[in-house]
């Protein structure tokens, strides 16, 4: 009972929260960084990220969250986060993004991937996203 639960939680949004707000726990101890409007250049700026443009009514974007620990756990070179483009439509509006889910990959501030919401939706065109990503080739 307790693993249908934590299944709900995760697809309904209903999940414990951690005291970082900021923070969406998920299953295998592993956590996607909730990111809106305002921390999202500081998030991209340093580093390699990946971030899945949400939102909350889209059904692929819950499905895929299933999957989101087994990657972040494979890909250890990325940090995910996740941000809801009902929240912040003017960074969804200024990165193109046209449809969720929507995967765009960061290297030190600067786009050097993109898995539009066409080819999001398949948990095998994510996964080789990633790996082409994390090979080192910019692919859009």
């Amino acid at each position: 009972m307790y693993v249908c639960w934590k299944r709900y939680a995760a697809f309904t949004g209903n999940a414990l929260h951690s005291r970082n707000k900021r923070m969406k726990p998920v299953r295998g101890g592993t956590m996607v960084e909730k990111i809106d409007k305002v921390s999202f250049n500081h998030f991209i700026s340093e580093g390699q990220k990946v971030v899945e443009f949400i939102a909350g009514w889209c059904v692929d974007c819950k499905r895929i969250a299933f999957s989101m620990p087994a990657w972040e756990e494979e890909y250890t070179s990325f940090r995910f986060g996740e941000i809801d483009v009902d929240e912040a439509r003017e960074i969804a509006e200024s990165r193109d993004v046209k449809g969720v889910p929507t995967f765009i990959a960061f290297r030190d501030g600067r786009e050097i991937g993109r898995l539009h919401s066409k080819e999001a939706k398949k948990e095998e065109n994510i996964e080789a996203f990633l790996d082409r990503i994390t090979e080192g080739v910019t692919c859009s």
